[in-house]
């Protein structure tokens, strides 16, 4: 998945030729730049802040069942085999079917998303291996296995096949978000006190992380972190000594 982009800047004349999609009500620009480089636009990054966004609990970008709505939409644009050849033979196997394991949980396409991640594993590699280490999610791809593979199993429904790879998952790295599903997957399996501990913590490392104080609030609540917590800064963190 791209990180948000900010800003986008481009030149009129390709941008007349992808154009925008006016149908969107939100994510328009993320649909804009994933089809300008599926259309073999050349993109390029700004290092340099040049604004600072207030982004609040009310603000629509915070509603994130809208924004997953829309961005499922863009995705369902893109065919699985036509982003993994737009993503070259440059990059590495292994995050390549990565970048399509997180296209298929945007469509909600959670038996594709199982044959990329069965994909990933069959790579082998070493538990230790960080793939991105300047990037989005540099994590050992040993924990990331065990959180998707947590995490999937939580979007089937399943705590009891969920467990495993999450208590994994925080023995390797007691990230909030492993905290956050492992307390989802305890909840479950009725350990409500292991539960509502998983998330405290969570919310310890990560204060004010909202799926996290949902499912704690709510017994009902089952607010599941898909993806990893990306490493990079949001918008709103963004300053002009801070890139």
């Amino acid at each position: 998945p791209l990180p948000a982009p900010g800003v986008p800047g481009f030149r009129t004349e390709a941008a007349r030729q992808i154009g925008y999609d006016p149908a969107f009500e939100t994510a328009e620009d993320y649909d804009f730049i994933l089809r300008m480089i599926q259309g073999g636009a050349a993109i390029g990054f700004c290092e340099t802040p040049g604004y600072h966004i207030h982004a609040y609990p009310g603000s629509q970008s915070r509603d994130l069942a809208r924004q997953n709505a829309w961005v499922r939409r863009a995705l369902m644009k893109h065919p699985y085999e036509a982003v993994r050849q737009g993503l070259g033979e440059e990059l590495h196997p292994a995050a390549r079917a990565w970048a399509l394991y997180g296209m298929a949980l945007g469509r909600g396409d959670l038996p594709a998303a199982q044959e990329f991640l069965d994909e990933i594993a069959d790579l082998a590699l070493p538990p230790g291996q960080v793939l991105e280490r300047d990037w989005l999610y540099p994590l050992a791809e040993g924990w990331r296995l065990d959180f998707a593979r947590g995490s999937l199993a939580l979007l089937h429904g399943d705590g009891g096949a969920a467990l495993g790879p999450l208590r994994r998952a925080v023995g390797q790295s007691p990230r909030a978000d492993a905290l956050n599903n492992l307390g989802l997957a305890l909840r479950l399996k009725g350990d409500d006190s292991g539960a509502r501990e998983a998330f405290a913590r969570a919310l310890e490392l990560l204060p004010g992380y909202q799926d996290a104080q949902r499912n704690l609030k709510n017994s009902a609540a089952v607010c599941i972190t898909r993806q990893p917590l990306r490493s990079l800064p949001s918008r709103q963190d963004y300053s002009p000594d801070r890139p």
